[in-house]
């Protein structure tokens, strides 16, 4: 059974039900049922992007892959288990494997599986996303996503708890600047300025910290109004990170990673980064806010020799 598309047409999705505010955002294309709790979606890659294509490294960023599943996730919570549209998604976790070779084609096909849901009153409360990549039958990646869904009045009351008292801020209230300090762009393994988030960065023997410092006004990472800082600014900030204090002669590729998170990074106080080296190609990122640990990320590199052509497109 086809899950309805917007009434604007065929490949068209309605932007709340992935949760973007533009069109340049969304690369869900279409979505259907197979079986219980089973569902297959299509997804276009991006041929230019200014956040997920601005990398050295021809390889598709794991995070884009990850975000086309993200938005599947989120379209099928809406669309096939009745999710309110002013319900709060709370990632607790993901975790992403990718194949060592890019897509040859930029229409991809996501697999999904709607694992391990708790319901509560008739309502979808959690469930863990469970999807495989592939393009033209080929395997490019398989994520899964610990996703809990909480209404408008329990969000509030949790972030008036975590925020321990005031007024939380919205992102859309916070002056749009980044810090003197900002890493380069290209210690980050990025070309656009823009898409550096750190600040401070500094190495240490066993690898290095800083503080995580982003525009509230980036386009991809505050796509919407938001009262937090998201897992996937987070994931990105862990692996900038990582490059900025590995001391490689150019940026690794990101291969996969395993990341938990445990509280909201609040936008008004600092958020502390700490990476850790484990062996050659594995990176441990912790991520605290006053002395309390919020994520953990650990991330996996590619070395540069396995490095392939850009999609052509």
């Amino acid at each position: 059974m086809a899950i309805p598309l917007s009434a604007a047409g065929a490949g068209v999705v309605d932007l709340s039900l992935v949760h973007r505010s533009s069109t340049e955002e969304v690369f869900l294309r279409s979505a259907r049922r197979t079986g219980l709790d089973r569902h297959v979606g299509a997804v276009r890659l991006p041929r230019r992007h200014r956040y997920f294509n601005d990398h050295p490294d021809p390889r598709t960023d794991p995070l884009l892959l990850l975000e086309c599943c993200r938005q599947f996730g989120s379209y099928l919570a809406h669309t096939a288990y009745d999710v309110p549209m002013d319900t709060a998604f709370l990632v607790k976790g993901w975790s992403v494997a990718t194949a060592d070779v890019p897509p040859s084609d930029p229409d991809v096909e996501i697999e999904a599986e709607v694992a391990d849901r708790v319901m509560r009153g008739g309502n979808l409360r959690a469930a863990n996303l469970r999807m495989r990549m592939t393009s033209q039958g080929r395997w490019l990646a398989d994520i899964t996503i610990a996703v809990g869904y909480a209404g408008p009045e329990e969000y509030r009351a949790l972030r008036a708890l975590q925020h321990g008292g005031g007024t939380v801020p919205n992102s859309d209230d916070l002056p749009g600047a980044t810090r003197a300090d900002q890493l380069d762009a290209a210690a980050a393994g990025r070309t656009h300025q823009d898409n550096s988030l750190l600040a401070g960065v500094r190495r240490t023997d066993t690898g290095g910290y800083a503080e995580l410092s982003v525009d509230p006004r980036h386009p991809t990472l505050f796509g919407h109004s938001n009262d937090h800082f998201t897992a996937l600014t987070l994931t990105d900030a862990a692996r900038q990170l990582a490059i900025a204090t590995g001391g490689h002669a150019e940026p690794p590729a990101l291969a996969g990673f395993d990341c938990s998170f445990s509280r909201f990074a609040e936008l008004d106080q600092p958020v502390l980064l700490t990476s850790t080296a484990e062996g050659d190609s594995e990176v441990r990122v912790v991520v605290r806010q006053r002395g309390r640990q919020v994520a953990d990320i650990s991330l996996a590199f590619a070395p540069a020799a396995s490095r392939h052509q850009p999609l052509e497109v």
